[in-house]
């Protein structure tokens, strides 16, 4: 046998071996990333990465990961890299609703129904026969109380202001606090975030939420209102 059909066969074997390697390679690559991993080529190093999930009650919403449009009203993203993250959720007319988080590998983060407030709500007056007692009575304060400027839930402090607030009531996702403080009705998480100012309120009742939380009723100087939120 001629030495040059030896080295066509050796260089057919190498091919083949090399395709298998590289196909064997790639298939990896993709089953690591599929998986939730990434492999860092320079350090050599296999690490997991983490994933979000985003949903908000808003048609029209618009959210933002780190400043970039990510998509509107739900969004989910896996393979991100752990780390500090900013999302923002928008909408014309609307307070923005923004939260830093931190994402660890191999985690899985929920941002689920969430709820984006008017800025200018529609307010009229409510006349069926509430009375700021009753209001006071109906509303839903359960485990929730104030002292100074402090508001608190069953889990502990939920945050302290320097003015002092007063009665507060629960959104209906119970995810929300509403309180008033310097004539105004606010909302804020209950993980002291997000705070919101909807409106003149010149009382101290709690407020009464309706219609799945698209409206609060409310006193104000004596008279009873109805104030569209959402």
């Amino acid at each position: 046998m001629s030495n040059l059909s030896i080295n066509k066969k050796v260089f057919k074997v190498l091919n083949w071996s090399l395709l298998t390697i590289f196909f064997a390679v790639a298939a990896f690559l993709v089953v690591c990333y599929a998986a939730g991993y990434n492999i860092n080529i320079k350090t050599r190093k296999i690490s997991p990465t983490a994933l979000i999930d985003v949903s908000c009650d808003e048609e029209g919403a618009q959210i933002y990961l780190d400043e970039e449009l990510v998509g509107g009203k739900n969004f989910t993203q896996k393979n991100l890299e752990p780390k500090q993250y900013n999302l923002k959720i928008t909408k014309d007319g609307y307070y923005d609703w923004e939260k830093s988080f931190d994402l660890k590998p191999a985690e899985a983060k929920k941002f689920s129904s969430i709820v984006l407030f008017k800025k200018e709500p529609k307010i009229e007056n409510y006349n069926v026969g509430l009375t700021p007692a009753l209001i006071g009575k109906i509303a839903d304060t359960q485990n929730l109380s104030v002292s100074g400027g402090e508001i608190f839930s069953s889990d502990g402090l939920v945050t302290r202001f320097m003015s002092e607030v007063f009665g507060p009531s629960w959104y209906p996702n119970t995810k929300i606090i509403a309180f008033t403080q310097d004539n105004r009705l606010k909302l804020i998480e209950t993980d002291g975030t997000n705070i919101v100012d909807l409106l003149e309120k010149q009382s101290q009742t709690p407020v009464i939420f309706a219609n799945s939380g698209h409206s609060v009723i409310y006193e104000s100087a004596g008279q009873v209102y109805r104030a569209t939120i959402r």
